[in-house]
């Protein structure tokens, strides 16, 4: 049995980013650190549109989850992966865990009344808040992802043979929508 747990991807790269700049490090050669989100995303736009739509050559592939479900679905078969929007877990963290125990097989009852935390709490230099992302990057990745998120919003409405445990998967909130300031 397979759990997805499917972030909104242009917040799963943000995410990436922000993991490499915290250890120093980045699997992108290309890169040199330190790089801004901006020069990063610019140079990862670029590799995705040298690439024309194939899979992989770029980091951006890492969040076109349709590609990875049709590939883990011809192998072990749709009844045998369940799909969670990352979301789910966040703002309905009881049914989301009921669920997924079911589909476990597990005893449901140790999972009521657990939340995850609404944000991620860890700090570190250089870290970057989705906010804080230059608003032209932020569309250009929301419009790299697009096609892609319809992709996978068709291909799960038309799966045959779902778990039944898997919920309705609800497409991604816009990443670029104005968020309030945090305070830091």
């Amino acid at each position: 049995r397979f759990i997805a747990v499917l972030r909104e991807p242009v917040s799963r790269d943000l995410s990436w980013y922000n993991h490499q700049v915290s250890i120093k490090k980045f699997f992108d050669r290309r890169h040199k650190y330190p790089t801004d989100y901006t020069t990063y995303s610019k140079s990862n736009l670029q590799a995705a549109a040298k690439a024309r739509g194939r899979a992989g050559g770029h980091l951006l592939w890492q969040g076109q989850y349709a590609t990875h479900l049709k590939w883990w679905w011809n192998i072990w078969g749709q009844n045998s992966t369940i799909v969670f929007n990352f979301d789910s877990f966040i703002h309905e963290p009881e049914d989301t865990f009921f669920r997924l125990a079911k589909f476990l097989g597990a005893d449901p009852a140790p999972w009521r009344n657990f939340t995850l935390p609404r944000e991620n709490a860890r700090s570190h230099e250089g870290k970057v808040h989705i906010q804080d992302v230059d608003p032209s990057i932020c569309k250009e990745l929301k419009e790299h992802f697009s096609e892609p998120n319809e992709q996978l919003y068709k291909m799960l409405r038309d799966a045959g043979s779902l778990p039944p445990e898997m919920p309705p998967f609800k497409p991604f909130k816009d990443p670029c929508a104005p968020k309030k300031p945090k305070n830091r």
